[in-house]
């Protein structure tokens, strides 16, 4: 019975059983959606089975979120359809839970402990995450390169007909962009222009796309104009965002030479872990020691959990959008409506001025929390890095135990396996008799046997006889010096499981711990703030382009203001704000703008818009713009590329800590403890002699 009970403990049997409820939950799923009925007339059985499977996922709470948010994403690039968009995240949604399910049934082979799997199967969950969004930026590159033929063609049909609507109708896309431009043509023929250029605005978020809907649109309504050269607006204006789309190319090549698969190189310390272990152990097994017991498993995990965060920090960074737009976790948000839970956290925020202060950092850094947010983000940080905390030292100090109890290698420097092996290389003594060996050696030791007279530094004569007879009776071919090897062993054994114990000060570290988890929230705003300098030159110099552009096409503040909104990412809620306002205190609203950002060349932008209401024309106060152009042009590059490699810079830095972990703790640490020992333990023996 015992044997068939440690069969299904085997780490082979459990990841058996895990594939085989992978399978028969996946199999039913497949059969019941077979068995519905689909409403979709003009859908593929493939397009209809995805819908069906995405409708069956939304129905779990878990999943509701995470569904929401790629859908919101994959929407926003005004490419795919509802359909594609449902068919794209059953896949990866699929795709997920295969990848953690195999990542947990080969980190359950790999590692023994569950602390290690479940990272495992966080970091599957992660990268597949990762995946999905890595997917988007190339259908984002590949929607700029058509943007870019399809402005051309445009440009070219217009030449030749001098009409918007024309030219729009004869000129040649690209299969992604093909139904953004009928939208287009869409908005240009309706007789509710306006409204429908709203519409398209919220379902079309993505920027150049906006910026042509709204170009066509003011070209076709107002008529062309021309410049004291007699060029034409429609056709600089063109050129212009073409040359931007350019930039946008460049940029997003130079970044992906910078960066390449630098993220991936961060996961390679993990399968190596029991590569190192296998080589110390099968050669020294005396660092058994640090790398099986509670120092290893602390290793071990700290390694695991270096290598994710380096890949989520490093992943990020090479993203093309690094810092979020609404930074806000909708568990926290949904806490916060329970009443008590408010009040307790209204009562420990900061008051007055450390308020204010605190205040102030959350909109330098243009996040969307609230004071009280932060504060219960910070809050289920502690809570969880102190249940982290005590759950990695109450597992290291079992798996530790568990591990030296029931080990029976040599525990000296250099392996002496050869020494217990017959001539055919298999062991003289079955690892059952050596452990039944220790297990009389512990009990004896717990009763008082074999005491060390501390006087003397070794056994009674009495003890040894004793001890003799015990090995001897196990192990009766061995030498005299293989029988004093044994008594090292045990007695070092024996020390080191009296040693291994969950003792009272690990709940001190936890809250040690805790009380930094608690600051992490600070540290991720600050890193957040960081990031957002380089975004806001990089959208402050896209909204000067957009300038360029709008200034050419005579409309007024008001106008450019509501453009400069829509397009906008960063300063989105304060140019919303002023736009809201404009229309009641124009002056008042603007000089609110200006102290809300902290770019000098943006509060001069808008000391520019200021003298736009009254006193001049979008084209007479931006004139600058233009005869700059080139130079803002060069200087966009250069920001945005200094901006890539500071982070590849940051990034090259931190995807070498997991290997110097790997490295120092797992492989030169246990060398270091052992050699340090063994001197000690010689230098003891000759002070004896």
């Amino acid at each position: 019975m015992e044997y068939l009970i440690e069969i299904f403990r085997s780490p082979v049997m459990i990841v058996g059983a895990v594939i085989f409820v992978i399978s028969t939950v996946a199999g039913a799923l497949v059969l019941k959606l077979s068995k519905q009925k689909v409403n979709y007339k003009k859908q593929t059985k493939q397009e209809a089975f995805y819908c069906c499977l995405y409708e069956e996922y939304k129905k779990f709470p878990i999943l509701k979120t995470y569904i929401r948010v790629m859908t919101k994403k994959l929407s926003s690039m005004s490419v795919y359809s509802k359909n594609e968009v449902k068919e794209i995240i059953s896949k990866y949604l699929t795709a997920t839970m295969a990848s953690v399910a195999g990542t947990i049934s080969v980190a359950l082979l790999i590692f023994s402990d569950i602390a290690s799997v479940v990272l495992c199967g966080i970091l599957a969950y992660i990268l597949i995450t990762t995946m999905l969004e890595k997917r988007m930026e190339r259908i984002n590159y590949i929607v700029y390169t058509q943007l870019k033929y399809a402005m051309e063609s445009i440009r070219l049909e217009y030449m030749r007909c001098n009409d918007v609507v024309e030219s729009l109708e004869t000129a040649s896309y690209g299969n992604r962009i093909a139904k953004i431009m009928e939208r287009i043509h869409g908005v240009l023929i309706s007789t509710n222009g306006e409204l429908k250029l709203k519409e398209f605005f919220e379902s079309t978020p993505f920027k150049p796309v906006q910026t042509l809907a709204y170009v066509c649109y003011s070209i076709n309504n107002t008529g062309d104009g021309y410049d004291a050269e007699g060029n034409s607006t429609f056709i600089s204006t063109l050129l212009i965002m073409n040359k931007d789309i350019n930039q946008e190319l460049e940029r997003q090549d130079y970044q992906f030479m910078k960066f390449g698969k630098l993220e991936y190189l961060t996961l390679i310390p993990i399968p190596c872990i029991p590569f190192v272990q296998w080589f110390l152990l099968k050669y020294m097994p005396g660092t058994s020691i640090i790398i099986e017991g509670m120092a290893g498993y602390v290793i071990r995990i700290l390694i695991i959990v270096a290598c994710i965060y380096c890949y989520d920090y490093i992943s990020k960074a090479n993203s093309m959008h690094v810092v979020k737009e609404d930074d806000r976790i909708l568990f926290i948000f949904n806490l916060l409506k329970n009443k008590f839970i408010f009040h307790f956290v209204k009562n420990i925020t900061p008051k007055n001025r450390k308020r204010r202060l605190l205040k102030q950092k959350l909109e330098n850094a243009f996040s969307k929390k609230s004071i009280e947010e932060l504060y219960v983000e910070k809050l289920l940080y502690a809570m969880a890095v102190f249940a982290f905390g005590i759950m990695l030292f109450l597992s290291a100090t079992i798996a530790g135990r568990n591990y030296m109890l029931h080990y029976t290698g040599s525990l000296s420097m250099i392996s002496d396996e050869k020494d217990y092996k017959d001539k055919n290389g298999k062991p003289i003594y079955t690892k059952k008799e050596l452990y039944d060996m220790d297990l009389t050696y512990i009990g004896l030791r717990n009763k008082g046997k074999f005491d060390f007279d501390r006087m003397q530094g070794s056994l009674l004569e009495s003890g040894q006889e004793e001890l003799t007879k015990l090995i001897r009776g196990t192990m009766p071919t061995i030498n005299d010096l293989q029988v004093e090897d044994q008594k090292t062993r045990l007695a070092k054994k024996y020390d080191w499981l009296q040693k291994v114990h969950f003792y009272w000060y690990y709940i001190d570290i936890s809250f040690v711990i805790a009380a930094a988890g608690f600051f992490l929230p600070n540290l991720n705003l600050k890193k957040r703030s960081s990031f957002l300098k380089e975004e806001e030159e990089e959208e402050f110099l896209q909204l000067q382009t957009i300038m360029t552009i709008l200034m050419s096409m005579n409309c007024d503040t008001m106008e450019a203001l509501e453009h400069l909104t829509q397009v906008s990412t960063i300063h989105k809620d304060m140019l919303t704000y002023g736009y809201q306002g404009y229309a009641s205190n124009p002056i008042a609203e603007l000089s609110n703008m200006i102290e809300k950002t902290p770019i000098p060349d943006f509060k001069r932008f808008i000391e520019k818009m200021k003298m736009t209401v009254d006193e001049l024309s979008l084209e007479e106060a931006f004139v600058d713009l233009i005869q700059n152009r080139e130079h803002i042009c060069n200087t966009r590059d250069e920001v945005l590329k200094n901006n890539i490699d500071k982070r590849r810079n940051k990034c090259g830095q931190r995807a070498k800590v997991p290997f110097m972990m790997t490295l120092i703790l797992l492989f030169v640490f246990p060398l270091m403890y052992m050699g340090f020992t063994e001197m000690m333990s010689g230098i003891n023996e000759l002070q004896d002699i």
